[in-house]
């Protein structure tokens, strides 16, 4: 079975109307989208995640609109491991004059069968 590892500099968008976070790598071709629950997983032409979209971004990180808008150093790794979803991800914020990190560790089961895939993308 194939098996991706990928690791490169991240882009990071946020819709502060719809409180949607987008993360995904740099250098990597959008094929299509896969949705689970409050997330959407973006995926290359060869079934691998190449970005992932948090719906709802706001209350699931436990942060602020404001803060997500302003948010500049993350890192995000996601993983698809045995029809499992696991991602990881790291950002700091300013609150209060002071930098907060926050680290929040997210599981989604998958319906659908998937190619095992890692990205690691990073802004800092």
């Amino acid at each position: 079975m194939k098996k991706l590892n990928a690791a490169g500099r991240g882009e990071k968008d946020y819709d502060f109307g719809e409180d949607t976070l987008f993360l995904k790598i740099k250098d990597r071709n959008y094929e299509t989208s896969i949705e689970i629950e409050n997330f959407v997983l973006d995926l290359d032409k060869e079934g691998f995640i190449m970005g992932i979209q948090i719906f709802g971004a706001s209350n699931l990180l436990g942060v602020s609109k404001q803060q997500l808008k302003n948010l500049k150093d993350w890192q995000l790794e996601a993983k698809i491991e045995e029809n499992r979803l696991f991602f990881n991800l790291k950002f700091q914020i300013k609150e209060e004059n002071k930098i907060v990190e926050k680290n929040p560790i997210i599981f989604e089961q998958m319906k659908e069968s998937f190619a095992d895939s890692q990205v690691v993308c990073s802004v800092a």
